[in-house]
C-alpha cells in the first residue's frame, strides 16, 4: 500500500494504523505498522532535539563528546555489563544516534587508546552546513593525541 493511502473501509485517519514507509508492498515483505499518532510523536520529539540543539549552537561552534559510551569492544555484542548493570547495545551508541536523527554534521575519529589497547574515540557536531569547522576542529585534535602515530599492522 503507498504510503498515505486508506485501507479500503477506512474513512477516519485517526482510527487506523498507516504504513509508513517509502514503497514497501505487498510480496516486498511486510513492515511495521505505525500509526499516525505515534509517527507525529516521533516527529515532535526530533523536533525537541534539534531545538536543543540550536539552542546549544547558538552558543558554541562546536559539540565534543563520546563516540561510544564504553571503549571499543568485540563485535556483534548486544549487551554490555557497566558498573554491573546489563545494557543493551543501543545504550553503548546513545551519543550517536541523535545527529542520525536531526542532520547534524557529525564526525568521529580515534582520540585515545584504553588499557586493553582498544581504539578510544571522540566525536564532533556542529550546526548544519559547519562541516568545514569540524574538519578544522578535527585537524586540531589529531596533532594534540598520540593515537596519530598508531596504525594497526597489516
Amino acid at each position: 500500500m503507498p504510503c498515505g493511502d486508506l485501507p479500503e473501509g477506512r474513512s477516519h485517519l485517526h482510527d487506523h494504523r498507516l504504513l509508513l514507509s517509502t514503497g514497501a508492498t505487498a510480496g516486498q515483505g511486510t513492515l511495521p505498522d505505525t500509526s499516525v499518532e505515534d509517527f507525529v510523536q516521533a516527529e515532535q520529539a526530533v523536533e525537541r532535539i534539534r531545538d536543543g540543539f540550536a539552542e546549544y549552537f547558538h552558543q558554541y561552534d562546536v559539540l565534543l563528546l563520546p563516540v561510544t559510551t564504553i571503549p571499543a569492544h568485540k563485535h556483534q555484542l548486544e549487551e554490555f555489563t557497566l558498573g554491573g548493570q546489563a545494557m543493551g547495545a543501543f545504550h553503548v551508541s546513545s551519543t550517536t544516534v541523535p545527529f542520525n536523527l536531526t542532520g547534524h554534521p557529525a564526525l568521529s575519529m580515534r582520540f585515545g587508546t584504553s588499557s586493553d589497547g582498544m581504539p578510544i574515540g571522540v566525536q564532533l557536531a556542529a550546526n548544519p552546513y559547519a562541516e568545514s569547522t569540524i574538519l578544522h576542529i578535527a585537524s586540531l585534535l589529531e596533532t594534540l593525541t598520540p593515537a596519530r602515530d598508531q596504525h594497526p599492522a597489516l
